[in-house]
């Protein structure tokens, strides 16, 4: 296994990915923001953390549905290996939801993009990294059609910026009653609407830490704590450190 190509870019609201077709396994990953993919004839929505794996000579497109939204590429070759390492479907696009949203993920995906910058992709630490990066796959099943539809409609309407603070917003869009959609989500995505919410909040926290100068206290209200005590009670139980030692740890990056 080899890893051909590395990349990312942002795609700002309405900004168009491809169409392209590929001989090798593309592995795009959200890094933030939300993307509309269509791949084959069917078109799934990603967010942050998701992970999409596409078959060689799998016709795919895309569009960013936010102003922040920026995707990893990586560039498989060896196509046995990689379906199997990850156990997706032969010769089917698979789609592994949330499993890159971890800051072990991030920091991996940022190993990999210094390493092939200084570097030739051809680098073995470079293919070590890839590699990685697709055992963390391994830990998460890939998502069949009819759950790709039922978990689209479940998660918030991403053409949005705003995110949802409350678990009634997340009902009210997909146009069900809290509790036949807490009882739907929890079946969907393993977890609860609420837990859901936590996360991505965190998950936005931890973006605004590393990539701002923001006060914490102006961070914790834009991603829905009126309290700062509670972020940071939060933010602390998810990372385990606060936010202020968390972005001491981490580099400012662009």
């Amino acid at each position: 296994m080899h890893v051909l190509f590395h990349g990312r870019g942002a795609y700002p609201n309405g900004a168009r990915i491809g169409p392209n077709s590929w001989p090798h396994h593309d592995l795009l990953v959200a890094q933030r923001g939300a993307i509309t993919m269509e791949v084959g004839r069917g078109e799934i929505t990603m967010g942050a953390g998701d992970a999409l794996l596409i078959p060689p000579g799998t016709q795919f497109s895309g569009e960013g549905r936010t102003t922040d939204a920026a995707i990893w590429v990586l560039h498989y070759r060896g196509y046995r290996a990689v379906e199997e390492s990850v156990r997706a479907p032969r010769g089917h696009p698979a789609l592994f939801r949330q499993a890159l949203r971890s800051t072990f993920a991030a920091n991996l995906l940022n190993e990999i993009t210094l390493a092939a910058a200084s570097g030739s992709l051809r680098d073995p630490y470079v293919n070590a990294l890839a590699v990685a990066l697709l055992a963390r796959l391994a830990m998460w099943r890939p998502l069949g059609a009819e759950e790709v539809v039922e978990q689209n409609r479940l998660l918030p309407n991403k053409s949005r910026d705003a995110m949802p603070r409350r678990v009634a917003d997340l009902a009210r869009g997909a146009g069900l009653c809290g509790s036949h959609y807490r009882a739907r989500f929890l079946k969907a995505f393993g977890e609860t609407p609420r837990q859901y919410l936590q996360n991505l909040k965190v998950t936005k926290a931890r973006r605004l830490l590393l990539e701002t100068r923001l006060p914490i206290k102006e961070i914790a209200e834009r991603v829905g704590y009126a309290d700062v005590v509670a972020f940071h009670r939060a933010f602390a139980a998810a990372n385990a450190c606060t936010p202020g030692k968390y972005r001491q740890k981490a580099p400012l990056v662009a």
